[in-house]
């Protein structure tokens, strides 16, 4: 299995934090649209639930689906995004995937709690990699995948990290293989942490995003 240290993703961001004044202890103080670090260490920080129950445990952000709820658990930053990149260490334990949405419209879901439109960029339970857009009538396009990446520990802990511009899209997990879309139609929404799956339970104890203007 492949473990990431807890902390190393929160200690690799200090020097990009620290040029916007932004630290781990006054992070939910940061400005709206700018870098921030969440370690849920008593709250949920920036991100505002948007389906499904999302509470912090041991500091983690936890979501759980029972066993005939297969709707996308989601929750969202408070304020909407540009370009951005997202660093983040979770773990999806049971059925489904995990995904982290760019661009999104989380006013807008569909009965199953997608939202439109929005990129959404992830991984399966089964160590499977894939982007795919929602389109503002729900409807999917997958722009990758899915594909097998031998870097994801499915059921263990993953560091992923996100870039979303406009015209390109990118999800790598562990260090392991940059896989890149280049959608030009969406460019500006808010980023959601998702979980999906029956009797499946994801979990997130850190999180950082910095805004690129």
């Amino acid at each position: 299995m492949i473990e990431v240290n807890r902390r190393q993703l929160l200690l690799g961001g200090v020097a990009s934090v620290a040029a916007s004044g932004v630290v781990a202890s006054d992070a939910v103080a940061a400005r709206a649209g700018e870098t921030f670090i969440d370690t849920f260490a008593a709250n949920q920080g920036h991100w505002v639930d948007t389906v499904g129950a999302w509470g912090v445990r041991a500091g983690r952000l936890v979501s759980a689906s029972s066993a005939t709820d297969a709707t996308l658990h989601s929750v969202r930053t408070r304020e909407r995004y540009g370009r951005f990149t997202l660093a983040a260490r979770v773990r999806h334990v049971g059925r489904g995937s995990t995904s982290f949405i760019a661009f999104g419209n989380p006013a807008h879901r569909s009965g199953t709690g997608e939202w439109g439109p929005s990129y959404r960029l992830g991984y399966t339970r089964t160590g499977m990699v894939y982007v795919v857009k929602i389109g503002a009538d729900h409807h999917r396009t997958l722009l990758l995948g899915p594909v097998a990446d031998a870097a994801v520990d499915p059921g263990g802990w993953n560091e992923v990290k996100i870039v979303a511009v406009v015209g390109y899209q990118s999800i790598q997990i562990n260090g392991g293989t940059f896989h890149v879309t280049t959608d030009s139609q969406l460019s500006r929404g808010y980023i959601g942490m998702t979980g999906q799956g029956r009797r499946s339970v994801t979990m997130v104890d850190q999180v950082r995003v910095d805004h690129l203007g």
